[in-house]
């Protein structure tokens, strides 16, 4: 099954994204490093993202239009923009101020 451009370049930045996360969490777990650790954990939310959106892709190039869904799946890229602005409202509210201890390894 070939690829959408569209959907290589969503594999490409989730592949990316995760390294990156990875990265930083291994690299606050050598320096103790909280700031590193919540960016870390700000990579982890953009991963989501980046899932949420590739399943709601999927979704709307894999389905067509019939007499009941005459948009076929196409406004699953619209739920999938919710969901991630809802996660995006979530994770920014969340208290800023944690605890240092709660991080200690």
């Amino acid at each position: 099954m070939a690829c959408a451009p569209n959907r290589v370049r969503l594999l490409c930045m989730l592949a990316l994204t995760f390294g990156f996360f990875i990265v930083e969490v291994v690299v606050s777990r050598v320096t103790s490093s909280l700031a590193m650790l919540s960016d870390s954990f700000h990579m982890l939310s953009d991963v989501i993202a980046l899932v949420v959106a590739l399943v709601a892709v999927r979704f709307a190039d894999k389905t067509q239009s019939t007499n009941k869904n005459t948009f076929g799946w196409i406004r699953a890229e619209v739920m999938g923009a919710l969901v991630n602005a809802v996660n995006d409202i979530f994770v920014s509210k969340m208290p800023q101020n944690f605890n240092a201890q709660l991080f200690k390894w």
